[in-house]
C-alpha cells in the first residue's frame, strides 16, 4: 500500500484530543507453541467469561426492548492505519506527512459556522445522554423501592399430561440470578417474551411530571455547567466592571447614610428645644401652684374669719331675740291683768247703777 506524502494543512477539530497511535513500542507476536496446563485452565476461565458476557449482554438486551433504555454505547475509536506483514514481526513505520503551521491570526474572528454548529451538537448530545441518565437512574429507582413478587412453584401432581411452561414478567426475570436462567428448561418455566412497553404502560415507573421537567433538568444541568465555565474563565474587564458597580452601590449608599445622619442630627436638635422648653414650663406651672397654694390658703383663713364674725353676730342675735321674747310675754301678762281689772270695774259700775 503506498502512503501519500503530500502536506496536509493543520487545522483544529473536535477528534483532535483523541490520542494518537504510536507503533514505536509494539512488539511482534510470540510463537504459538503446545498448550499447558495453564494456557487450558485460562481458555477454560475466558470461556466461563464469555458465556456469563453473553447471558447478561442477553438481559441488557432485553431491558432495552422492554424500557427504550439502555443497551451498549458506540464510542469512536481511532483505528490502527498500519498493518503487520505477512511471515515477519515486524511493522513499517508509516510515513508522517508534514504539519504547516497555521498562521497566526491578526484579529479575533468570529467562529466558524462549522464549530458553532459543533458545539450545538455536543450540547445537544449532551443533553439528551443526561435524560437518559435521570431516565435510567428513576428506573432503577423504581425497581429497588417495588421489588417484584416471588416467582410461583411448580406443582408436581405425577400426572403424565405435559407440562405447560409458566410465564415470567420482565421484571422477574431481570432480578433472576445466572443459577435460575440456567435451571428454567428443568423447572418449565418459560423466558419472557421481548414485548417493547412504552412510557405510557409504566404509570407507576415514569410518572408524567418526571417527563415533563426531565429536558429542564437536563438543560439547567447544562447552562449551571456554562456558567461556571464562564465564571473561571472570565475576563478582567468583568471584574472590573463588577468592582466598579460595587463602588457606585457603596458611594450611593454613603449619600444615603450622610442624609439620615443630617436628619438624624435636626431631630436631636429639635427634641434638645422641646426639652427646654418644656423644663421652663414646668417652672411656670410650678412657681403657679406655689401662688395658687398661698392665695387659698389666705382665702381660707378670710373665710374662717368672717365665719366667726357671723357665728358672733349669730349669737348675739339670738341673745337678742331671747330677751324681746321674754320682754313680749310680760307685755302680754300685764295687758291680761288690766284687761281682767277693767272687766272687773265695769261690772262693779253696773251693778252700782242698777242699784241706784
Amino acid at each position: 500500500m503506498k502512503v501519500s506524502n503530500m502536506p496536509v494543512a493543520g487545522q483544529a477539530s473536535r477528534f483532535a484530543l483523541l490520542p494518537d497511535d504510536d507503533t514505536t513500542d509494539w512488539q511482534a507476536p510470540k510463537a504459538k507453541g503446545a498448550k499447558t496446563k495453564g494456557a487450558k485452565a485460562d481458555a477454560q476461565h475466558a470461556a466461563k467469561n464469555g458465556k456469563q458476557k453473553s447471558q447478561k449482554k442477553q438481559v441488557d438486551d432485553l431491558r432495552s426492548a422492554a424500557f427504550g433504555v439502555g443497551g451498549k454505547k458506540n464510542k469512536n475509536k481511532a483505528k490502527n492505519p498500519t498493518k503487520v506483514e505477512a511471515g515477519t514481526g515486524s511493522t513499517p513505520t508509516p510515513a508522517v506527512p508534514p504539519i504547516e503551521a497555521s498562521p497566526a491570526p491578526t484579529e479575533a474572528s468570529p467562529s466558524p459556522e462549522w464549530q458553532k454548529k459543533d458545539q450545538q451538537f455536543v450540547d445537544d448530545k449532551y443533553v439528551s445522554d443526561l435524560e437518559k441518565a435521570m431516565l435510567e437512574s428513576k428506573l432503577t429507582f423504581a425497581q429497588t423501592t417495588h421489588p417484584p413478587p416471588a416467582l410461583p412453584t411448580p406443582i408436581e401432581n405425577g400426572s403424565a399430561k405435559t407440562k405447560k411452561p409458566v410465564a415470567l414478567s420482565l421484571d422477574q426475570f431481570n432480578n433472576m440470578s445466572n443459577a435460575q436462567i440456567k435451571s428454567m428448561g428443568q423447572t418449565g418455566l418459560a423466558f419472557p417474551e421481548p414485548v417493547v412497553a412504552s412510557l405510557d404502560s409504566t404509570p407507576n415507573i415514569v410518572d408524567e411530571a418526571f417527563l415533563a421537567t426531565l429536558y429542564e433538568d437536563a438543560k439547567k444541568v447544562l447552562k449551571r455547567e456554562k456558567q461556571l465555565e464562564a465564571i473561571k474563565k472570565g475576563p478582567v474587564e468583568d471584574l472590573s466592571l463588577e468592582l466598579q458597580l460595587q463602588k457606585d452601590v457603596i458611594s450611593r449608599y454613603k449619600i444615603a447614610l450622610t442624609m439620615k445622619e443630617t436628619t438624624i442630627a435636626m431631630l436631636r436638635r429639635e427634641n434638645e428645644d422641646l426639652a427646654a422648653n418644656i423644663g421652663a414650663l414646668r417652672n411656670s406651672n410650678r412657681d403657679l401652684m406655689t401662688r395658687l397654694s398661698q392665695s387659698q390658703v389666705r382665702d381660707t383663713a378670710e373665710l374662717i374669719k368672717t365665719l366667726q364674725t357671723v357665728e358672733k353676730d349669730k349669737a348675739d342675735l339670738v341673745t337678742e331675740v331671747t330677751r324681746l321674747h321674754e320682754e313680749c310675754e310680760q307685755e302680754r301678762t300685764k295687758s291680761h291683768e288690766l284687761a281682767k281689772e277693767l272687766r272687773k270695774a265695769q261690772t262693779h259700775r253696773t251693778s252700782s247703777v242698777k242699784e241706784s
